[in-house]
This record gives C-alpha cells, structure tokens and sequence, in this order.
C-alpha cells in the first residue's frame, strides 16, 4: 500500500450515525449493523466499515485539485452483525480488515488509481505463495460500478464462480453471463389470470425503499427459462435506479427486496396488483404489452448463469467454450465508488479558485480481509497432518527443536542458533520450543502448525568434530524434505538453510 503513495491512519470503531443517516445506509442495512446508545440515549455504531468517516476527513481537509489523489489505509477491526456465523475465522462477527480509501479528480484518474492498487493487490497475493483468482463482482449494497473479488479456491467456500478455459473470462455467479443453447417460447401476450406464466419460470419479490415523502413499494415478476434461477441482485440494481431516476426513491436509499412464496405468488390476482415491474430474461422470447398498470424493463441477463452455459466472450470472437463452476472464498474486494459518497458528504474543491463550483471527489475503496485470509489459506494449504503455511504467512518461518530439554547442551545449542537467526532478517520470526513435552510430540505439533522450517537439535548436535543440524522442510501432502547441515554453516551464513 505504501509503495503505491498510500498513507496509514487509524479510524474510531465506535461511530457517529449522522453521515450514515446522510448516505442512506444507517436505515438501508439495520440487520447488519452492532447499534447501541449512551447514557444520554444517543445512537452510536461499531464499525461495519468506514467509508463515511473516510469521506468526513479528507473532507475536512481538502479545497484544492492539487491536493489530489489522496490515498488513506489502515488496518484494523470490524463488527458486523452476521445472520449465521460460521467456519470459525471465515465469517464472524468481529474480524481484522485492511482498507484503503482513494480520492481523485477526475473518473479517468479514479481509473488509474483503481488499475495501480489491482496491480498492488496481485502482487500480495502472489507473493503469498497461494494460487488466487481475480473474478468480475457486483458492488452490493456499497455502491459503485467497478467490482472485482480476490478469491482463493476452495472446496468450503461460499462463492460460486464461473471461469472460462478458452479466454480467462471468470465472475462470480452474481454477475456471471453466460448463452444457453435456445430461446424459451411463451405464447402470453398479457398477465390476465395469474403473474405465473407457463412455460418460463416466474419468480415474484415485493420491494420497499425509502421515498422523499415517505416509502415506494410494490411488487416484481422475473420471467427466465424453465429451472433457471433469477438473478435477484440484479434486479434490485436495476429498479432501483429506475426508481431514482423517476423520483420514485430517494437517492441515498437502498432497496429491500424479499422473494414472495410460490403459494402466496400463485394466489395474488393481477387485477388487484396497483402497479408491476417485470423483468424478462434475454433467453426468453415473451410477448407482453406495457401499460399505465405495468412497467416493462428491458430484456436483460436475468438469470443466474450456471456451469455449461457458453462463454459470451468466446462466442463475440467466434469461438465456443463452455463455462465451468469452482467454490471459492472471497478474500480481497476492490470497489470504484465514484461520487456516492463525496456528493452526499460535501467531499470535494472548488474548480477555478474559491468562486468556482465544487467538484464532488471521484472515490475508490479496496480491501482485504486478514482474519478470512488467514482462514481460508489454512483451507487451501492443509494436510492430513496439519497445515503447510507459505513461508511469508506462518506464525513462525522457523520452529527450533531440542530432542532432549533435560540436557543443558541441547538447550545451548538452540539459544545459540536462534540468536543467530534473530539477528538478521528471521528477527521475530523464529521459536524455540522448550516444553516439557515429548521429541515426538513436538514434531507432531510443528507439523500440525505448519513451519515451514524445523531444525532439529539431536546427538548429532554434541558432535566434537563435525556437530550436524537436521532441517525439516514442510511440503504439503508429502513427507517433510529432510537436510543436513553442518552447525558452524548455520551459524556463519544462516540464510543457507532457506535455499534448501
């Protein structure tokens, strides 16, 4: 972060909700959020994120374009009210996040920007030693246009995404478009008897968000073909700024929208519905007429695109390659926000001086999370006898082992070799295990931690003449890459053990 011009700060994690109540996302995401009050009864919020006390302070401070870009990180924690917390560090309701913020002038430099810190994202990943995938991802309910997720692959992840072998192409399922093989046929031409049509799968959800003069709700049928899923994030993106832009919802709102059952759906008599959105699939090919009582949205990817489906990247080269599906676990997000936030929260610099008109600021937000990461590598790099940590991750590069801590020479030994290691770059990086336990047990707990070195202190040790370390390698599902190595060698030049 600081190699791309990024600074550190420290934000508070208890938080003033009067810019959340500015941007619309104090009421837009009350499940989410750890509220309390204070003895004055005075609402207050534990930390979800901070994109809005970002805003405030570069706020505060900025009045020109040449302050710009500003680039602000830290590293801290965060409080999320999750509707079921699960897999230990994976999602909880407490976890470590690293954030960045960036503030430009112009969308092209916000571009750049979030182009330098993707590139800065790669090289942390890459240099974690564990294999990752950048897929295409819709913001959510953080706003923006520009989305990308950092994945790491595995079988216990949540995410599904769908990758393309011919072209690279990958995105999450929420945002996946895929080609089917043909069209879907319905012969309805209006919604007379029943919003559940025949020969396409139907799926209704009631919307509600908030109104400058109160609240719009209503409902909305998703027409996709037979066993076809909807792509109910979508939809919600869309009318929502259908909505906005008709001054039907108030533009720093959010939409909640909830699936109405089939029993409830099938029972609701058209002729009582004030007003329907639909939305139809652009693999089905349906007839309908628009009228002062129905909103007809245009034909869109609607449905969630699934494993078989046809690549459109391939196809618009014309190729053909079929879209495969892997589980993953998000672990990084990068976001462009544009003025959503800036515009709301007054961030921005006069044009040409103090008189010119203000410029709200162009905004990115980018992060990743420590704790998941941590998780979700130990998904990626375990074994039958543990976990095998990349080197630049593990608690401790490596774990010094005496085989006998009854023997003060043993004990000497090891003091000596870990006060060589920890004088150059393995400072804070090196253990000695000292317990009073088992040689045995102790190997089996290095192996079960996963340094990514042991160095055994043994007989061989006490040598006179030629005194022998044995270094352990850890290699995941293989048997531990055994090394000997001479003491004097370690102890003069002990970078030499980490090529081996």
């Amino acid at each position: 972060m600081q190699a791309i011009g990024s600074e550190k700060l420290s934000l508070p994690m208890l938080l003033n909700p009067d810019a959340w109540k500015k941007t619309g996302r104090w009421d837009g995401s009350k499940g989410e959020f750890f509220r309390l009050q204070d003895r004055k009864e005075s609402d207050l919020l534990l930390a979800p994120t901070h994109e809005e006390e970002i805003t405030q302070l570069v706020a505060s401070q900025l009045q020109s374009p040449k302050q710009l870009p500003i680039r602000l990180y830290q590293i801290g924690r965060k409080y999320r009210d999750e509707l079921r917390p699960r897999a230990g560090l994976l999602r909880g309701r407490e976890f470590i996040m690293k954030d960045l913020y960036s503030f430009d002038a112009t969308q092209e430099d916000a571009f750049v920007t979030y182009d330098q810190i993707a590139q800065a994202y790669r090289r942390i990943f890459d240099k974690m030693g564990v294999p990752f995938v950048v897929a295409e991802a819709d913001s959510g309910n953080i706003g923006g246009s520009k989305s990308h997720e950092y994945h790491l692959i595995s079988p216990v992840g949540e995410d599904t995404l769908l990758t393309c072998s011919g072209c690279g192409y990958t995105a999450n399922e929420e945002l996946a478009v895929g080609k089917v093989d043909q069209l879907c046929k319905d012969g309805h031409t209006a919604l007379t008897d029943s919003l559940l049509l025949c020969n396409v799968d139907t799926t209704v959800v009631a919307f509600k968000a908030a109104a400058q003069d109160g609240v719009v709700e209503g409902l909305a049928a998703i027409f996709t073909p037979p066993q076809r899923e909807a792509n109910i994030l979508k939809v919600q993106t869309l009318l929502s700024k259908y909505l906005k832009r008709h001054k039907q919802m108030s533009e720093t709102a959010t939409m909640d929208m909830e699936i109405v059952p089939f029993a409830k759906a099938k029972s609701i008599d058209p002729a009582t519905v004030r007003h329907l959105h639909v939305f139809v699939d652009d693999a089905v090919k349906l007839s309908l007429q628009a009228s002062e009582q129905l909103t007809i949205h245009p034909q869109d990817h609607f449905r969630i695109a699934t494993e078989g489906d046809h690549c459109v990247s391939c196809a618009k080269k014309g190729s053909s390659s079929r879209l495969s599906s892997v589980k993953a676990i998000e672990c990084g997000h990068t976001f462009y926000l544009g003025t959503k936030y800036s515009s709301v929260l007054d961030c921005g610099f006069r044009e040409s001086g103090r008189k010119g008109n203000k410029v709200p600021t162009e905004m990115g937000c980018y992060g990743i999370g420590i704790t998941r990461l941590l998780a979700a590598v130990a998904e990626a790099r375990h074994d039958t006898k543990g976990i095998a940590w990349p080197a630049q991750l593990a608690p401790y590069s490596v774990c010094i082992v005496p085989t006998d801590d009854r023997k003060q020479a043993f004990k000497d030994i090891a003091g000596q070799i870990y006060d060589r290691l920890a004088k150059g770059h393995l400072k804070g990086d090196v253990v000695i295990d000292d317990r009073r336990l088992g040689f045995g047990a102790k190997m089996k707990d290095a192996e079960l931690v996963g340094y990514p070195y042991t160095i055994i202190v043994g007989p061989n040790s006490l040598q006179q003449e030629q005194p022998l370390l044995e270094i352990h390698q850890r290699i995941q599902h293989q048997d531990s890459k055994k090394t000997n190595i001479e003491l004097k060698d370690l102890l003069q030049q002990h970078e030499v053990f980490i090529t081996i």
